[in-house]
């Protein structure tokens, strides 16, 4: 009898130890559903962050798009104003040579009789009785300082301080 006392204690530990092993297989298989589970939330969360960039780079494409199309109109407007401005360079440059060629016309006109509203239309100036800001931008050019700096201390605009000296040289 001995012997079935061992058999059924050996049976019933048996029996003890499949249950153990059936619950860890359970317990592993909760583990591995518990992965996949976080694998799926992990997939998600990378779309997610798929999604977040791909707006993300449609909007910087779109503000590249607005800010090349303000570069080009501001490149526009400053080719026109360097158009302007070369024009109105011309236009100086031009009246520059006609205040050049104004004693030519005088000597001219010295053969004519006189016109008593000639001074109403050209005032002649001797170079002594100048107005005060011409004779200032001449004395400072004569200590040999340049346009941009006479302009800066007479509170002038350089073109005007340039045209001054061009018409003096002329």
């Amino acid at each position: 009898m001995d012997w079935e006392y061992g058999l059924l204690v050996l049976g019933i530990l048996f029996i003890i130890a499949a249950m153990f092993s059936l619950g860890r297989s359970r317990n592993k298989s909760a583990a591995t559903q518990a992965t996949a589970r976080d694998h799926v939330e992990r997939a998600r969360q990378k779309q997610g962050v798929r999604d977040e960039l791909e707006a993300l780079m449609v909007d910087i494409n779109r503000m590249a798009k607005d800010l090349g199309s303000q570069l080009d109109a501001k490149v526009v407007r400053i080719e026109k104003a360097v158009r302007d401005a070369d024009e109105r360079i011309a236009r100086l440059e031009a009246l520059g040579q006609q205040a050049d060629q104004a004693p030519a016309r005088s000597a001219v006109s010295a053969s004519l009789p006189p016109d008593e509203h000639a001074e109403l239309i050209t005032p002649q100036r001797p170079p002594d009785q100048a107005d005060p800001l011409t004779r200032e931008v001449y004395a400072l050019a004569d200590q040999g300082i340049g346009p941009g700096d006479i302009a800066e201390q007479l509170g002038e605009h350089v073109g005007k301080v340039e045209l001054i000296l061009a018409l003096r040289s002329g």
